[in-house]
């Protein structure tokens, strides 16, 4: 039941009631009381109502602040990563050169052993 449709069925009580004096003047004290607590539970909501709409707003406006901030850490990721991709590209070319000189070092090191293994048959 809505707000409106109690108003309308207390006032219809009301009309009805008139016609009993003793029964309306209590209605009446009812009726005046319960609009009393009535407005005093809509201006409370409309406080509450006003007291979240800020914290909203506020919250809002952390959140703006936060993905402001957000974007030179979202840069500094991607300065990172460009380097670590660069510090990958050295590594791979100085294992490859690693590798090179390994096996310069091995066949060096097979060209020797068939030089001597040839001078010792001979």
């Amino acid at each position: 039941m809505s707000f409106n449709e109690l108003i309308t069925i207390l006032q219809e009580l009301g009309s009805v009631l008139k016609y009993h004096p003793k029964a309306y003047e209590e209605f009446s004290e009812i009726q005046s009381q319960s609009l009393k607590e009535c407005q005093e539970l809509v201006s409370m909501t409309q406080k509450e109502s006003k007291k979240l709409k800020l914290e909203s707003e506020i919250l809002q406006a952390k959140s703006q602040i936060l993905q402001l901030e957000l974007i030179p850490v979202r840069q500094n990721i991607a300065n990172l990563e460009q380097e670590n991709s660069i510090i990958r590209q050295q590594i791979d070319k100085i294992q490859k050169m690693r590798a090179i000189t390994q096996l310069m070092i091995q066949g060096g090191q097979d060209v020797k052993d068939d030089f001597f293994n040839f001078l010792w048959r001979e």
